[in-house]
């Protein structure tokens, strides 16, 4: 340590004394991730991460194109909104075309998100148990450590949307601008990342309503502000994360004259109108799509369609069939809801091929046995728990996110665990909750039966 300041070495030592449990957590993300990197990189070729996954491709096309002024991927930069390229784009311009300062930068995030994830849980519970065993399997989480190796916008958009929501409570308790104003801008730009995030706004202002109500319940009183100044401060966050993203939606209705943040608005629910409609002619989703593609060609006299034409051929077919059969699109919603909801991470199998067959086979098993359903039904024995226990704001905030995150992700097929990401945020703890509830129902159990059993001896003898 010679060198070292002294100033800067003694405060290194308290944080490490009096936070031990955060700098475990961190050790235990950072060192699973750096592994997994590892493993990736000794099993693939050089450079490799840059063309992973197919999304993987355009981020990095839009990337290069940020960098070098260009814009040779108009189809693509039109597909995704600018966030993750930027991000991307900044490490190229720094480090040249490497890959692995991007998933380095990556690997930080999401340790610093298992960081943000124990500090909610300290807020909710004040109970370093439940806060620990929430960072902790947040740290171990095989789909965050999955996500943070390879070059997909689900890594920051969860660092971003964690972050902005710990400051917005914070904000909530303490009534400082500066953590709402923060808030917003994190916000609006984790919907640039990925644009799940666009009615985000929205819940902000149900948390700001609903947070008081259950704030004076739970304690009898109200923390330093009143319920107008929650509300007047969460208006201008939500304000500020959507004013954010409107310069974006602007550029595409100039260019591409579609005012919309990315062609996934559109995209997405053309998929549930797709499965809703092939589900009543006994058609695949593809089929119906390439139907709706092959009607539209035929009426206007072409044999190309542009990704503007696509996006509208979309949103005027999802709008006939949500017209037609409402309740069929309902039901193809919650059922591909569900089956996102109850899936497995995929994303180490491009990354580690050689284990891929084990993956498999390991996938195979949990699902033989159920035991995708475990993470759900330990969620809503934890939301039980807190209804039981009238934990009123653990309860909101952390049901609010955990339905946010699972109503966003009906959207879109085969994407495994991948896009539930963000619930992390609240699985971890509710899945926390549970275990340290049941530990000390099992610990007060065997702390009662512990004097019965020294009494009978006693009587033995």
């Amino acid at each position: 340590m010679a060198g070292v300041n002294p100033n800067i070495r003694g405060g290194a030592l308290n944080f490490l004394r009096r936070h031990p449990a955060m700098v475990v957590v961190f050790v235990v993300a950072v060192g699973l991730r750096l592994t997994l990197l590892l493993l990736s990189l000794q099993q693939n070729e050089a450079n490799f991460l840059f063309k992973a996954a197919p999304d993987t491709i355009n981020y990095v096309s839009i990337a290069q194109d940020l960098v070098h002024g260009t814009n040779l991927n108009p189809r693509a930069s039109f597909s995704f909104p600018p966030g993750y390229p930027a991000f991307i784009a900044l490490h190229l311009f720094l480090f040249g075309d490497r890959s692995v300062p991007i998933v380095l930068s990556q690997i930080l995030l999401s340790s610093i998100t298992c960081l943000l994830i124990f500090g909610l849980a300290k807020r909710l519970f004040d109970s370093a148990p439940i806060a620990t065993v929430s960072g902790l399997l947040a740290a171990t989480s095989f789909t965050s450590i999955s996500l943070s190796c390879i070059l997909l916008s689900d890594c920051l958009y969860h660092f971003l949307f964690a972050l902005s929501l710990w400051l917005f409570l914070k904000g909530q308790d303490t009534g400082q601008w500066r953590c709402f104003v923060i808030s917003g801008l994190l916000s609006g730009y984790a919907t640039l990342v990925r644009p799940i995030g666009q009615m985000w706004p929205v819940m902000m202002m149900l948390i700001a309503v609903l947070y008081p109500l259950v704030l004076k319940q739970q304690l009898g009183s109200l923390r330093s502000l009143t319920w107008s100044g929650r509300l007047l401060r969460s208006a201008v966050s939500a304000t500020i994360a959507v004013i954010f993203i409107i310069p974006w939606i602007v550029r595409n209705s100039v260019i591409h004259g579609i005012m919309a943040l990315a062609f996934t608005s559109a995209g997405g629910p053309a998929n549930i109108a797709a499965l809703a409609e092939g589900s009543i002619e006994s058609k695949s989703r593809v089929e119906i799509q390439e139907q709706w593609a092959n009607n539209y060609m035929r009426e206007h006299h072409t044999d190309r369609i542009s990704i503007e034409e696509n996006y509208l051929i979309y949103r005027n077919e999802t709008g006939r069939v949500l017209h037609s059969h409402p309740w069929q699109m309902l039901r193809e919603y919650l059922a591909l809801t569900w089956e996102n909801l109850t899936d497995l991470n995929y994303v180490d199998r491009a990354l580690v091929p050689h284990f891929k067959q084990t993956s498999i086979g390991l996938s195979k098993w949990i699902k033989i046995h159920y035991a995708n359903f475990l993470n759900v039904a330990l969620c809503a024995i934890g939301l039980i728990v807190l209804v039981f226990r009238k934990q009123w704001l653990a309860l909101l905030l952390l049901g609010l996110v955990y339905c946010y995150c699972a109503g966003s992700i009906g959207f879109y097929l085969w994407q495994g665990s991948r896009y539930f990401l963000p619930g992390l945020t609240a699985w971890a703890i509710l899945i926390s909750v549970v275990l340290c509830s049941a530990y000390s129902k099992v610990a007060g159990l065997c702390a009662r039966l512990r004097p019965k059993e020294e009494h009978a001896a006693n009587n033995l003898a």
